[in-house]
């Protein structure tokens, strides 16, 4: 018979088999887990919560146990089951066929495997458990969390009483496996964020500072984009060291450089600021677009030679993506950490003035990359960031047209109302750096700034800011008729009442530029709260230590606002100021620069002669004026719209007999051109002296024409009037008898036909004499004002020397 003995034996030996090879995995697993102190082991793939498996990227510094250690069975183990297979196939074959009895040899090895692996299997049991549970078991991940939370409001409440933070009174024994903890892809990312959070907080780093950093830094790839934002900003406003600028550099660049195309439209501005915060972003789009233009001019004569052999004659586009593409590509390993290097001569420039280059740490930047994420997410960028692109892109000198465009037509869209006067200012201020003159966003924000600051009590060098934007832009910030009546007002207006009590706190310079801004803006004061406030900034600049050419320009200025008095005109026409300008003239080693100051002389010397009433101060002599206004050489734009000017009128008339191309006028003002008209505004031919003053001669009543050509840069807006440079010389042209008519850069525009461009300067001298007949029939009821006129018409003959023997326009009859 069958015994049970005989029967469970060889289930035994099975079992005891199958207990020996899980043992042994378990054994092998705790021995990778002690193999270093400062190593846990991990799964490659390991399982999550809810039951799934997560494969997880093997990072740098994780133990490889592929070659080392095993988690199948040991040698041994392989031993004594290919001896109890081989016991088992050695039995005789009754035994097998009847109640076969298990060989005591088999039983004997069982016991001495069971006696020798008892002991062990014991000691090891309980570690094995545990291990196992905190490797794997989800509530090792969640005690670690609790105990940073438990760890940060210890913290928060020790830095709200004012003392000193001291990490290891606060933080206990299992906070270095926490760290190690974090490390591992087990954890979640918040985990080593709250880590780091504890961690910055401290002046000086410490060894698992360091360690953490220098993880992030290499496996940044892998991190999720949030995550790495959120460590970039807590290093940023922690307290600077060595190693976090460091790590703050390397996980920028990479991020930018690497994993720019994951960028989402909430961290996209932050990594911009982040990026401008770092390195000098101006010098390197400045490279990029040199390199861009070097590559462009190194195809060009291939496209020639294919031209001439008959090839593809198209020229491919440049890629600035491209081309910082491969600058960037060769500097990266494929898991995206910086490639160590000793040449670091393309990382010169890459980082602000003052800070020496890192070595052998970071690659070349890729700004353009950053550029085009905008592009890409200007849909999704909520208004306030979009405002601040701009300000980015005129901070670094870069004009990306479709980043600007797409900016601009969302911007000019949106409501502003929800913007501070600084943003506002600062949006204002980016848009006159980089020349964007878009009409319904400069109306939007100028509307908007005059409500702001009519409710506010702005700083006065925001104010001087806002100024010098209006006047850069030559906007005038005029609201349009169909905006609020209540809120409707001049933007200008409003800067001068918000200076009014603000003149103590103003420097120097920005008295100066307020000036400067004001007489471009032809924001001539009309209020006595105006005019006490120009003389007031002008009282600033003179007595301050101002140069010549300073003093010069200051008093210019309050003769375009006509806001002179005589301590002024003292001041900049006594002889021995001339003097020293004279000879600044004469040994100047820049011409260009002494001669308009001096040309400025000339005109302030005209408007102490015809716009202040009884002046008898010093004057300048007919040949210190010829020294004050000696012909400069013209730039390139101004001699091509004199000679369109010239071109125009040759369709017009004849230029011998009815234009002077080369009038002298008076010192102090010029024109462009001279011709006569009748009353109606027909041109007629040239009137000399010679021809008013002959005998018997029989000529018609005709008006001087003084032609007057007002550039791009000398047109306001919106309304399109002269700055107050150009209303300033009419002004005199008008008081020595001249008819001014202002040619716009925009009546001899290319595009337009010469019947066009005719009909418009007809046009214009019609109106100019129109304006000039009404004129004089107010000057003609009105005495006293005729009195003024032959007064500055007989002290401005006094200034007619031989030079002016050229045309004069006759007395009206």
């Amino acid at each position: 018979m069958r015994t049970a003995e005989h029967t469970d034996m060889p289930r035994l030996a099975l079992g005891y088999r199958y207990i020996s090879s899980i043992m042994s995995s378990l054994r092998a697993v705790i021995s990778a887990a002690s193999l270093g102190s400062k190593r846990l082991c991990v799964l490659s793939s390991p399982i999550l919560r809810n039951g799934n498996v997560h494969a997880w990227k093997k990072p740098s510094y994780e133990a490889n146990f592929s070659g080392t250690v095993s988690c199948r069975s040991s040698d041994k183990d392989k031993k004594l089951e290919l001896a109890a297979s081989t016991d088992k196939d050695s039995l005789p074959k009754a035994s097998k066929d009847k109640d076969a009895v298990v060989a005591p040899d088999i039983r004997e090895k069982l016991k001495v495997q069971k006696n020798q692996s008892k002991n062990s299997r014991t000691d090891n049991f309980e570690e094995i458990i545990t291990a196992s549970k905190r490797i794997f078991s989800p509530s090792f991940g969640r005690d670690c969390q609790y105990r940073l939370i438990l760890w940060q409001k210890r913290l928060r409440e020790a830095e709200k009483e004012g003392k000193e933070v001291d990490l290891e009174k606060i933080l206990t024994d299992s906070f270095p496996e926490v760290v190690e903890f974090s490390l591992t892809p087990l954890a979640l990312p918040e985990v080593r964020l709250s880590v780091l959070k504890i961690l910055l907080s401290q002046q000086l780093d410490n060894r698992h500072l360091k360690r953490i950093l220098q993880s992030t830094t290499e496996n940044v790839m892998q991190l999720p984009i949030g995550i790495v934002a959120e460590i970039v900003r807590l290093i940023s406003i922690a307290p600077p060291t060595e190693l976090r600028v460091e790590s703050r550099r390397a996980l920028v660049s990479a991020v930018i450089n690497r994993r720019w195309y994951e960028v989402g439209a909430k961290h996209l501005v932050f990594f911009m600021f982040q990026m401008d915060e770092l390195y000098d972003v101006k010098t390197i789009s400045k490279q990029l677009r040199q390199k861009s233009r070097a590559k462009q001019q190194d195809s060009t004569p291939e496209n020639k030679r294919n031209a001439r052999k008959g090839g593809n004659t198209k020229t491919e586009a440049i890629n600035t993506e491209k081309i910082t593409e491969e600058t960037v590509s060769s500097s990266f390993n494929v898991n995206g950490t910086v490639k160590s290097t000793d040449n670091t001569e393309e990382q010169e420039g890459n980082g602000k003035e003052g800070e020496e280059p890192m070595e052998g740490t970071h690659a070349p930047l890729a700004s353009v990359n950053m550029e085009s994420r905008a592009i890409t997410l200007a849909n999704e960028l909520k208004v306030k960031d979009l405002a601040r692109v701009v300000s980015l892109l005129a901070r670094w000198n870069s004009r990306n047209e479709p980043l600007l465009n797409a900016c601009l037509h969302r911007l000019s869209l949106a409501d502003l109302s929800s913007f501070t006067p600084s943003q506002l200012s600062s949006l204002l201020q980016a848009m006159a750096t980089l020349s964007l003159h878009q009409s319904a966003l400069l109306e939007n924000t100028t509307y908007q700034l005059a409500i702001k600051l009519a409710g506010s009590a702005p700083s006065s060098s925001q104010v001087c800011a806002i100024l010098q934007a209006l006047s850069s832009l030559r906007w005038t910030g005029v609201v349009e008729e169909g905006k609020d009546a209540a809120a409707r007002r001049n933007l200008v207006k409003c800067c001068m009442s918000c200076l009014g009590g603000q003149k103590d706190k103003l420097t120097v310079k920005e008295a100066a530029g307020t000036l400067i801004s004001l007489v471009n803006l032809a924001a001539i004061p009309s209020s006595d709260a105006e005019k006490a406030l120009v003389s007031d900034l002008a009282a600033l600049v003179l007595e301050g230590k101002s140069p010549w050419w300073g003093q010069i320009n200051c008093v210019w200025c309050m003769s375009v606002l006509q806001s002179l008095d005589s301590t002024m005109l003292h001041r900049v026409l006594n002889p021995e100021f001339i003097e020293q300008v004279l000879q600044k003239v004469k040994n100047s080693a820049s011409p260009a620069s002494v001669l308009a100051s001096a040309n400025k002389l000339a005109q302030i010397n005209l408007a102490a002669r015809l716009d202040f009433k009884g002046y008898d101060g010093p004057l300048l002599s007919g040949e210190q004026l010829d020294l004050c206004t000696q012909m400069t050489s013209q730039t390139s734009d101004q001699r091509a719209a004199k000679a369109a000017l010239a071109n125009t009128l040759r369709k017009f008339v004849d230029l011998v007999t009815y234009v002077d191309l080369s009038p002298i006028i008076c010192k102090g003002v010029t024109a462009d051109a001279l011709m006569c008209s009748d009353y109606k505004g027909e041109v007629r031919p040239l009137v000399t002296k010679e021809q008013t003053g002959s005998p018997g001669a029989k000529t018609e009543p005709t008006l001087s024409l003084a032609l007057q050509y007002i550039p791009f840069s000398g047109v306001n807006s919106p309304g399109g009037t002269p700055t107050g440079q150009y209303q300033m010389a009419a002004r005199h042209l008008s008081m020595l008898g001249y008819t001014p008519v202002q040619i716009f850069y925009s009546d001899l525009k290319p595009s337009l036909s010469i019947l066009e461009k005719v009909s418009t300067i007809k046009t214009r001298i019609k109106k100019a004499v129109q304006g000039s007949s009404e004129r004089r029939m107010f000057n003609a009821a009105s005495p006293s004002s005729s009195g003024v006129e032959s007064l500055t018409r007989s002290q401005a003959s006094t200034d007619s020397t031989a030079d002016d023997t050229k045309e004069q326009a006759p007395k009206p009859s």
